[in-house]
């Protein structure tokens, strides 16, 4: 998760109040950049499913922590009401399922939250797979809600996990569309979508 990012106050997250945002950039219709929102969202898949996918990326993780973070997956999206394929392809991306990962930034753990975020995220041991999960589809799902009645919705909520929702907000408010990193990673996400199906 790129540094940029705006923290969250656990009061708007536990609340539900979202702050208010602005609205969509004509220029961005034409990025180039797939759209997300073009793919059939399906209920969560099965947890097999889901290891098989933790497996390919991580053929190192051994079998036991990868179908613990199959089962967190599956169990955490539907509880935060997120495509669970979104969630894992997230951690993919940002972590490819190693539980110890830390970026050049600080960003630690399957979600790559740096201290400050994972304290408002309600994570205490960085490292801990299930709060890794939890957190990642929690701000998944809260993200999906911050861009609601967008017509980009699940793009701009993506590309907000990685360059942060106030720095999508400032792009929005000058017209600007996806620069070439936050176009790279929505088509990382999107491949590892695709992927979990079997499509990519």
């Amino acid at each position: 998760m790129n540094r940029r990012f705006l923290l969250i106050p656990l009061i708007l997250l536990s609340t539900g109040c979202m702050p208010r945002l602005c609205s969509y950039a004509p220029g961005e219709q034409d990025s180039g950049a797939s759209r997300l929102s073009d793919l059939p969202f399906q209920p969560s898949p099965p947890s097999d499913q889901l290891y098989r996918f933790i497996h390919l990326r991580n053929p190192w993780l051994q079998e036991g922590p990868a179908r613990r973070i199959a089962d967190g997956i599956k169990l955490e999206s539907e509880s935060h009401k997120v495509d669970a394929r979104l969630v894992a392809a997230v951690i993919s991306v940002e972590s490819s399922f190693n539980t110890r990962a830390v970026s050049p930034t600080g960003a630690k753990g399957l979600g790559q939250f740096i201290s400050s975020t994972a304290k408002d995220m309600g994570i205490t041991d960085p490292f801990d797979p299930d709060q890794g999960v939890r957190a990642t589809a929690r701000y998944v799902s809260w993200l999906l809600k911050s861009w609601q009645g967008h017509p980009r919705r699940l793009e701009m909520a993506i590309v907000s996990y990685s360059a942060g929702i106030g720095t999508l907000k400032k792009q929005q408010q000058n017209n600007q569309s996806f620069n070439e990193e936050q176009k790279q990673y929505l088509e990382r996400v999107l491949k590892m979508y695709k992927a979990i199906d079997g499509k990519g």
